[in-house]
């Protein structure tokens, strides 16, 4: 029975010498976590107050605008602009040029009116032209 006592004290001494040691480990773990805690608390209030900032800002750009934003828009707007006037000379001048080939085929009926009525008038001049008489010597 002695070894039975014995034992009954040192598992006494044993048990409280565990308890103590997941107690402390306990304690450890619960410090870490509140630790955790703590860091990703800092971590979202941080990012709270750039939250907030870019509300504020978006809200001044909502209701003023942007200067920079409004010259880039004017700057796009007048090349937009520039590029349809341009887009317009160049369809008067396909329509030009479609219509350049019926003109110019007009033209050439009205050249060759035109020769025909300058070969019939030199005809007739010929015929009715007096001619030269030669002269005696």
């Amino acid at each position: 029975m002695i070894m039975t006592d014995r034992i009954r004290e040192n598992s006494g001494i044993v048990y409280n010498v565990v308890q103590s040691v997941i107690l402390a480990m306990s304690v450890l773990l619960v410090c870490w976590i509140g630790n955790k805690v703590i860091q990703q608390g800092e971590i979202l209030s941080s990012l709270g107050a750039k939250i907030g900032d870019t509300a504020v800002r978006l809200e001044i750009l909502e209701l003023h605008g942007s200067r920079s934003l409004e010259t880039h828009v004017k700057d796009d707007d007048s090349r937009v602009a520039a590029i349809g006037v341009r887009i317009d000379k160049i369809e008067s001048a396909i329509i030009a040029l479609q219509n350049a080939a019926t003109e110019l085929k007009a033209v050439n009926v009205q050249l060759a009116n035109l020769k025909e009525g300058q070969e019939r008038i030199e005809r007739v001049l010929e015929k009715e032209a007096p001619k030269p008489t030669q002269s005696k010597p």
